[in-house]
């Protein structure tokens, strides 16, 4: 009888130790959205062998978590969070924990109610391979405008396949270092010369030690870290690996986490003849069906499919990438095994995860880079593992390949060491800055997996893309109305469900970033832009929504449409001069016009930020009281910084605008109107100021030695300064500003 009981024990102690699948590394949880009062409720499926549950919350940017609850039991399935309030994110970890395997299962949520729109993205650092600048100029102009119609301001930068990885690194460091808060990441369109770094094989084989593709040289802004002067390696079997002292590849097997600022993805069609020999045509092919991804002209089911060729593989679970993953991106219930190359053939899945015994071309059970030549598989992001394809810098690479093919796919990442998390697009957010989060990850998001950190990790595709996309506005015309700098807008409404209304944004360039002009969206189909000015006036008309997603909802943009015009007036009536000053009183303003008709308008328009001016006072005059001064005083809701102009119409409704008059009312001794900016040989400055003053300009070297101090004056009003350092040599320096013997700014930026 006793032996009896020990077989059982034995049966039942293998079924617990064997019987895991990669699932079981993660919990299926759904989220409801309470209102009156706000609360989010967590719900999820038991854990296998789970005997309790912890919920922990934090904010979008914190590393660390705060405890919810510890004590829910093996019974306990859900909590609700009643300390939530609209219009904020708040990420959550569901982890049960067990006795016996899988001992832990994580899942990562991030979840909100009406999250507020998001206008603008930010800055993109486009690197286009030269290659393809004549003979895709078109296509990549169309991915330009695309960027601008999601939000983006692009920075576009045509790079040679021979250039030196740090010549291309030090444009993007410049670059960043011009404008720190609003530079998000690098898009690379091509065969942008590719850093190689490390000592490392994440994929476990002796003979694939060494260097690997390191892209996240490019996200890090220091220099001095990549040193090539220690790994000395000789014996990897791919050359690409080896890595020795001087030979032009990196060091560091693992990111220098406090200097990666950038998020970064690559679309590299080159040695590719496995699908095409030719990567421009591979090259047009993927920004063809990112362009019909992007304007909805193409859609895909909210589903994920997972083919495992792996298992559990001692707790690894390589495919817990996909269900945890996809079952907050989605919903548990849309999440799915399946064959990855037969699947997908009839059914659309926006995420895919394949996972198999490697090699450079292909994932055993998944499907080859071959294969992928003749396949139309329906998926737009995937992640894949297995041994060697992670080195993606190979010929008819597998994890390139799907980009490659003339399937669906856009995006592609290698997904298990270490783990990847992209939950934060669940309420809108591109997948760039979920790689950034996968790839600077230590401990925030678990399980802890080997290679995290290192240097290999790479999105490859499109890092700007999100989830939720629906079809824009259309028919988008700007015209004017008898030739006046009235611009009237009218579209056709966007096709799709749920739309509440429109935005409106004006722009000079396609170079500026887009400035809202309607505060509150449109529920009309048309606007009159008033104040239009003369030159050139470029329009931006996007609709939104309140979008449902399995974690929340957010005010979802769609893309945008542009149209422009261009006002040329000729000038009705001569400012004689236009000036200002400062009073006790409050701001004091006096101006001569030359009236050359009757009933000529006079309007003092004021602004805070030299783009949006209300009128403050107007008179209408004819030609004899146009022979005296006029002259206001401005006392209500004064500011630091006011900005004055005229604006004149005449009789036939002839527009023109004076000077424009900068009053600083402000203790400060001077203020920065806009964040320095860097070109390839001077720092332009834009500088207000209550009074006449002086500033001491210093420029440092990275390691603090003074060159050539300037004692530079400064009048009251507005001021543009140019500090020209054509003399210095290439490097990083600093720019010191100091006013009364106060520092008021430091600024980095790079001599390339």
């Amino acid at each position: 009888m006793r032996k009896i009981i020990l077989l059982i024990l034995c049966v039942s102690f293998c079924l617990t130790q064997y019987g895991q699948t990669a699932a079981d590394r993660s919990l299926k949880v759904t989220v409801n959205t309470n209102s009156n009062p706000t609360s989010l409720t967590l719900r999820w499926q038991k854990g296998l062998n789970a005997v309790s549950y912890t919920v922990e919350r934090k904010s979008r940017f914190d590393t660390s978590w705060t405890m919810l609850t510890n004590s829910l039991g093996v019974n306990d399935t859900f909590y609700i969070d009643n300390n939530v309030s609209d219009g904020i994110g708040y990420e959550y970890n569901v982890r049960a924990t067990s006795n016996i395997a899988p001992f832990t299962a994580y899942s990562y949520l991030y979840c909100g109610n009406k999250i507020p729109v998001k206008h603008q993205q930010g800055k993109i650092i486009l690197l286009v391979d030269n290659t393809y600048s004549i003979s895709l100029s078109s296509e990549i102009k169309r991915l330009e405008n695309d960027l601008i119609n999601d939000g983006w301001l692009v920075i576009r930068k045509d790079i040679s396949r021979a250039q030196s990885v740090k010549s291309v690194k030090q444009f993007i460091v410049s670059t960043y270092l011009s404008d720190t808060l609003n530079v998000k990441g690098i898009f690379m369109l091509g065969h942008i010369p590719v850093p190689y770094s490390g000592y490392i094989y994440p994929d476990g084989h002796d003979e694939h030690h060494g260097a690997w593709p390191a892209d996240a040289y490019y996200c890090d802004t220091s220099f001095a870290y990549w040193t090539d002067a220690t790994v000395n390696n000789a014996s990897a079997s791919r050359t690409a690996n080896k890595n020795i002292p001087g030979d032009g590849k990196f060091d560091p097997s693992f990111t220098n986490r406090p200097f990666v600022k950038l998020f970064s993805g690559r679309v590299d069609m080159f040695d590719m003849p496995a699908i095409n020999s030719n990567d421009v045509t591979l090259m047009r092919q993927y920004l063809d069906k990112n362009h019909r991804y992007r304007t909805a002209r193409k859609k895909f089911r909210m589903r994920g499919l997972i083919d495992d060729n792996l298992g559990y593989f001692s707790g690894e679970a390589f495919a817990s990438n996909g269900w945890r993953n996809f079952s907050t991106l989605l919903t548990p219930d849309s999440v799915s095994n399946g064959q990855y190359d037969t699947d997908m053939k009839t059914g659309s899945y926006l995420w895919s995860y394949g996972c198999g015994s490697g090699s450079y071309e292909s994932a055993s059970g998944v499907t080859t880079t071959t294969e992928l030549k003749s396949l139309q598989l329906q998926s737009v992001f995937t992640m894949s593992f297995g041994s060697y394809f992670g080195d993606w810098d190979s010929q008819n690479n597998f994890l390139r390949a799907p980009l490659a093919s003339n399937s669906d796919f856009l995006v592609s990442c290698w997904a298990g060491r270490p783990n990847w998390y992209f939950h934060h697009m669940a309420l809108g957010e591109p997948i760039g800055l979920d790689a950034f989060e996968s790839c600077v990850n230590k401990t925030t998001y678990q399980p802890p997996r080997h290679g995290q950190q290192m240097v290999h990790q790479a999105l490859l595709g499109d890092p700007t893309l999100r989830m939720y996309v629906y079809e824009p506005p259309s028919n988008f015309t700007v015209k004017d109305t008898n030739n006046t700098t009235t611009a009237k807008l009218s579209w056709t409404p966007s096709p799709s469900s749920g739309i509440l209304g429109y935005y409106v944004y004006k722009a000079r360039s396609l170079q500026d970033s887009f400035v809202l002009l309607t505060k509150n969206y449109l529920t009309t189909t048309s606007y009159n832009d008033h104040d239009a000015g003369t030159g050139k006036n470029i329009y931006l008309v996007r609709a939104v929504k309140l979008q449902s997603s399995a974690t929340g909802s957010f005010y979802n943009l769609s893309p945008g449409v542009i149209d422009s015009i261009n006002f040329t007036v000729t000038t009705p009536t001569a400012v004689n001069y236009f000036t200002g000053e400062k009073s006790t009183a409050g701001n004091k303003l006096n101006w001569m016009v030359n009236c050359t008709s009757n009933n000529t308008k006079i309007e003092l328009q004021k602004s805070k930020d030299k783009i949006h001016y209300d009128s403050i006072y107007s008179l209408v005059a004819d030609s004899f009281p146009c022979q005296n001064n006029f002259g206001f005083t401005d006392a209500l809701n004064i500011q630091e910084l006011n900005y004055y102009r005229l604006k004149i119409t005449d009789i036939n409704g002839n527009v023109s605008y004076s000077n424009i008059v900068t009053l600083v009312n402000s203790n400060r001794s001077i203020i920065f109107e806009k964040t320095p900016v860097a070109s390839d040989h001077e720092l332009i400055l834009q500088i207000a100021a209550p009074e006449n003053t002086t500033i001491k300009a210093i420029i440092s070297d990275a390691v603090g030695r003074r060159m050539d101090p300037k004692t530079l004056s400064i009048a009251a009003g507005s001021n543009t300064i140019r500090i020209n350092y054509n003399n210095l040599p290439k490097g990083v320096y600093y720019f010191s500003c100091f006013a009364k013997d106060q520092k008021v700014l430091t600024k980095g930026f790079v001599i390339r």
